[in-house]
């Protein structure tokens, strides 16, 4: 999402990482944990701390920098030339559908596996590629605090959220809404795509009848 909005909308003027300023909060945040670094980047920019919750040290670092650091690497113009957005929607039970799938999927694939390997190697949620929908609640059952049926029960119900967050986000963008149905393959909407931007698209056009700009 945040790639798309920097597509459309280009990048302000910001400063680059600073490993060292990064480092040394994250020292902060393992003896004191990561609400004291909250309340470091609420003291600095109590409009940035609004935005971020306690739990995602990644972000709560990247606004300190923000806040603090000087000399950044030049404005990104948004994108010149002509585009159009195309955005997908399935019905909502199918989406449900598939995101189960997708994640029975990973549980077949050894998800467990490989956030008890995690664990055993000491990492925390909040490091960079852990707070993503899953692995905090895939931690939580393997330390005995919740069953595997509630755990997929989270997981489920916290992706659903994520996919409508997703959504309502894309809306601010020049959208071209393409309403998928159940048996529609992704190929064939593809290729209609195609056709559309080309200038065939006509009644028959598998994606053209469901389109609003």
């Amino acid at each position: 999402m945040h790639f798309m909005d920097r597509f459309v909308n280009g990048i302000d003027d910001l400063p680059g990482p600073d490993e060292k300023m990064k480092g040394h909060y994250r020292s902060l945040a393992k003896d004191h944990g990561n609400h004291h670094v909250h309340n470091i980047l609420k003291n600095i920019s109590p409009e940035l701390a609004q935005k971020v919750h306690p739990p995602n040290l990644n972000r709560i670092l990247r606004y300190i920098e923000i806040s603090t650091l000087k000399g950044g690497r030049g404005p990104i113009e948004p994108y010149k030339d002509e585009f159009r957005i195309f955005f997908l929607v399935w019905p909502s039970n199918i989406l449900r559908n598939r995101i189960e799938k997708r994640m029975e999927e990973m549980f077949s694939l050894g998800w467990i596996d490989e956030v008890r390997g995690l664990m055993e190697t000491d990492h925390e949620t909040t490091e960079a590629g852990l707070d993503p929908i899953g692995y905090p609640i895939l931690m939580d059952h393997l330390k005995g605090k919740i069953s595997l049926e509630e755990a997929k029960r989270e997981i489920m119900t916290s992706t659903v959220k994520y996919a409508r967050k997703q959504m309502n986000w894309l809306k601010r963008l020049p959208c071209t809404t393409v309403h998928l149905e159940e048996d529609d393959e992704l190929d064939e909407v593809a290729e209609g795509v195609v056709n559309f931007m080309n200038g065939s698209g006509c009644k028959q056009d598998p994606v053209y009848p469901r389109t609003a700009a």
